[in-house]
């Protein structure tokens, strides 16, 4: 993890802190297993029992810093303060930017500036990759699909026919968007598959876990809008709407043509 003091950590979050500003941040801790250095947060009353014994610095709120003598940054919403100094503490391997030698990219497809695509990538004919996008090993993205800028194909993922991704979308490892959507006809004692021909299209700042399953549509495509955060292992049925904001946890199974609205 990143290092910051007291001080840069607080400018960073645009908040007030109270305490030592050079101590130093170099790790991330529950509020019952602090050191000197850690960062932990308390955002609920019935988490006040570990303050008294609590090192390093809290991310707390104003009335609950009033009770509180040491390094502290005091935010009005600290989970939210807590997250973003997360994501700013947090080192990451960098993903080595260009196109690994194992990779296979149709001579149609389009590749943007400053993206990152990993061993063994497939990516088809007439996709689309904008600038930035970071492509896991081992995806398969197949033709006439579109992925916008800074968004993240997590490694053995497979992007069907026909789907389109917004910017900074993040799809986690071993998803499956556009699988056909569970479609039949019967003929006597058969049945005949309906071909799924709708495809999928995904908006910005969406997030989809690991292991979930969004089908393309029969005719219109599956829509999931902006800033919808989805779980592991997750159904998305054919032709299903998902408005902004809407969050869905693990396990969940939604059926075709269902419509679900906003911030649900």
């Amino acid at each position: 993890m990143l290092a910051l003091t007291l001080h840069e950590l607080a400018s960073y979050l645009e908040c007030e802190y109270q305490g030592e500003g050079c101590c130093v941040i170099d790790c991330l801790a529950t509020l019952d297993k602090t050191n000197a250095t850690s960062l932990s947060f308390l955002h609920q009353d019935n988490y006040l029992r570990f303050l008294s014994d609590t090192q390093g610095t809290i991310i707390l709120s104003k009335q609950h810093s009033l009770n509180y003598t040491g390094n502290a940054i005091i935010s009005e919403t600290p989970y939210l303060s807590y997250a973003k100094a997360a994501e700013k503490l947090r080192k990451d391997v960098a993903p080595s930017l260009g196109i690994h030698p194992s990779a296979v990219i149709a001579e149609s497809a389009q590749v943007g500036e400053h993206v990152s695509i990993a061993a063994h990538v497939v990516v088809g004919e007439h996709t689309s990759i904008a600038n930035g996008v970071v492509i896991g090993a081992g995806v398969i993205i197949e033709a006439h699909c579109s992925i916008a800028s800074g968004s993240q194909i997590r490694s053995n993922s497979c992007i069907r026919n026909n789907c389109t991704i917004g910017c900074d979308v993040v799809i986690e490892a071993g998803t499956v968007i556009g699988s056909d959507g569970f479609g039949f006809a019967r003929d006597g004692e058969r049945w005949v598959a309906i071909p799924q021909l709708g495809g999928v299209v995904i908006g910005d700042r969406t997030t989809i876990g690991a292991n979930s399953t969004v089908d393309a549509g029969a005719i219109n495509p599956t829509h999931i809008d902006h800033d919808v955060i989805i779980d592991n292992l997750v159904q998305v049925a054919h032709n299903v709407t998902i408005g902004s904001g809407t969050a869905i946890a693990a396990c969940v199974g939604i059926s075709g043509s269902t419509s679900i609205g906003k911030t649900v």
